[in-house]
């Protein structure tokens, strides 16, 4: 009977987060936050005001507060070959390291009194820190000492990103006017690029190296194709500060803003979806581990989470699935998978709880069984693809 109840609960409380496709999350904080990054799967990190910083090592189940500075940090990035080392910046020059981890952060001086806005390491020596009246900083040697680059402009930089460890990109503007500079020489030197746009831009990101997005004031979203050539305005309905923007690949895009607008692409910034956050606050920062895995910061502490992708063209009601057949559930050993509404190969996932992706097969058969006797007991996502649509069910998986 105790284990039938857990089970019954279990079924329960999925269903119930599977509500939304956009998942609350508890950052024990009223402090906004203006920044989030992930080492790997489950580990991540959020910055905001008051110095303060956030760290999940479960997915974002749970977060961990600590405050090494009083300054405000607006960006936070860790080095993907060095998932330990992490860097923070923020105002009045802050700049802060972590080679542990997070546990302890060490406090290096940048030479400059300017609010950093934004950091970017390239490989595990040369980082990018840029910020107020045309900022740029640079790093050899992992951050132990930073000098400023030369821009040639006044206006504020908000925003830097790199699509490998000479070519990158930073983004931000005045009040009537946009900026985008790009260096290929991993940030020695920098070139202004024509944005075309007329107001400041609040966050880039690229796809690959010649496809980008930079989004800003005013609804503005620009595009490039050719490495920053040129940039081409998107057709936007918005009238509202686009604050970030995470490209997944050439044609998958996210885009949060104030309201807790989140908007979703599926043909490289052609049309935007909207998608529910559940929220209202200004959402200032997403990132996301893989194609359905993502995060979500802004004001008083949001934090939201999705394992789906937001939920664009996603069914979550099992017993109506169109697509996605299982069966049985609950199940021990093996489940045997039908797609007959799809074509071509389909690629199918099983996901816990906490949005780690455990399983991972490639489907091409319209009746496919598949050996889950490797899980352990208790509930799970199914995941199927096929092209930019998605389906998604609960599977049980019994002892």
């Amino acid at each position: 009977m105790k284990k039938l109840f857990l089970l019954i609960f279990a079924m329960f409380s999925i269903n119930v987060a599977n509500s939304q496709n956009w998942i609350i999350q508890n950052s024990g904080t009223f402090n906004d936050l203006w920044s989030v990054c992930f080492s790997d799967s489950i580990t991540g990190y959020a910055v905001g005001s008051g110095g303060i910083i956030l760290k999940t090592i479960n997915g974002g189940a749970d977060w961990i507060s600590q405050t090494p500075t009083t300054q405000d940090l607006y960006s936070v990035y860790f080095i993907p070959a060095k998932p330990n080392t992490g860097y923070a910046v923020g105002g009045n020059e802050t700049i802060l390291q972590t080679t542990n981890g997070g546990t302890t952060w060490s406090v290096k001086h940048s030479g400059t009194s300017t609010v950093l806005y934004s950091v970017y390491f390239p490989d595990t020596a040369t980082g990018i820190a840029v910020g107020g009246s045309g900022t740029i900083l640079r790093t050899t040697d992992g951050g132990a000492t930073w000098s400023t680059q030369v821009s040639g402009t006044s206006d504020w930089f908000l925003s830097v990103f790199f699509t490998d460890k000479n070519t990158g990109y930073a983004a931000g503007g005045g009040p009537w006017n946009s900026t985008i500079e790009k260096t290929m020489n991993g940030g020695n030197t920098w070139t202004v690029q024509n944005s075309g746009a007329g107001y400041n831009l609040n966050s880039i990101h690229f796809a690959d190296e010649n496809t980008g997005l930079t989004v800003g004031v005013a609804g503005t979203i620009l595009k490039t194709t050719n490495g920053g050539s040129s940039w081409i305005s998107q057709t936007s309905v918005y009238n509202t500060p686009l604050n970030s923007v995470f490209m997944i690949d050439v044609n998958r895009a996210y885009i949060v803003a104030n309201n807790g607008m989140i908007e979703a692409t599926f043909n490289g910034g052609s049309t935007w979806t909207s998608q529910n956050s559940g929220v209202g606050a200004t959402l200032n920062s997403v990132f996301f581990t893989d194609q359905f895995t993502g995060y979500v910061v802004g004001s008083l502490g949001a934090i939201l989470k999705t394992i789906n992708g937001g939920g664009v063209g996603i069914n979550k009601n099992e017993s109506t699935l169109n697509i996605l057949k299982f069966y049985p559930s609950p199940a021990n050993n093996n489940i045997t998978v039908e797609t007959s509404a799809f074509t071509g190969i389909s690629s199918l996932a099983i996901v816990n709880v906490y949005g780690q992706e455990l399983m991972e097969h490639q489907l091409t058969d319209q009746k496919t069984q598949i050996d889950i006797s490797s899980l352990s007991p208790g509930v799970y996502f199914i995941r199927l693809t096929n092209g930019v649509t998605v389906e998604v069910g609960t599977l049980i998986k019994g002892e």
